[in-house]
């Protein structure tokens, strides 16, 4: 599908929605002002968190630099990597495919591979989410789905040096 059919296809969609409105409100008034107010009472709720969520990825993207992480993989040892390799991959932003390149210069100077994977999957976490996610799923099961995640990020970096990187 094109982008201009895409873009069509959504205003289409926008259409018959709000022509189901103007509809319904003929017949049940009551039923249309509810809905609206509690998605007007949602849009209020949620606005403050994106304002939050836009602020902290600025953020992210301003100070944490691709030259930035490489200084920071090839300066950490032991235990340090490991940390790092989960709060690089926490902290990554964009698309997987932009930071293959980085990983394999990386991976071409020295890094093993487990280090690489605990990265990957430690990108499930997402900072800029989880305000969204305490929102809707409350504390305790953002809190466990995270540490559960960073947990096994780690277990499957292991598993992965352990193997012998899997060339």
């Amino acid at each position: 599908m094109k982008k201009s059919e895409k873009s069509r296809t959504s205003l289409y969609f926008f259409g018959i929605v709000l022509l189901l409105y103007v509809i319904i409100s003929f017949f049940k008034f009551d039923i249309i002002t509810s809905a609206l107010l509690k998605s007007y009472g949602l849009l209020l709720k949620i606005i403050p968190v994106f304002v939050f969520i836009f602020v902290l990825m600025f953020i992210i993207n301003y100070f944490v630099t691709t030259k930035w992480v490489v200084e920071k993989f090839e300066k950490s040892h032991g235990i340090n990597k490991w940390i790092f390799s989960i709060i690089a991959g926490i902290m990554s932003t964009g698309p997987i495919y932009m930071w293959y390149p980085l990983l394999s210069e990386l991976k071409d100077h020295g890094l093993k591979k487990g280090y690489i994977a605990t990265f990957l999957y430690s990108r499930a976490v997402k900072p800029a989410l989880l305000p969204l996610m305490f929102f809707y799923f409350g504390f305790v099961y953002t809190l466990t789905i995270s540490f559960s995640l960073i947990i096994f990020s780690v277990i499957q970096g292991l598993i992965i040096n352990q193997i012998g990187g899997l060339e």
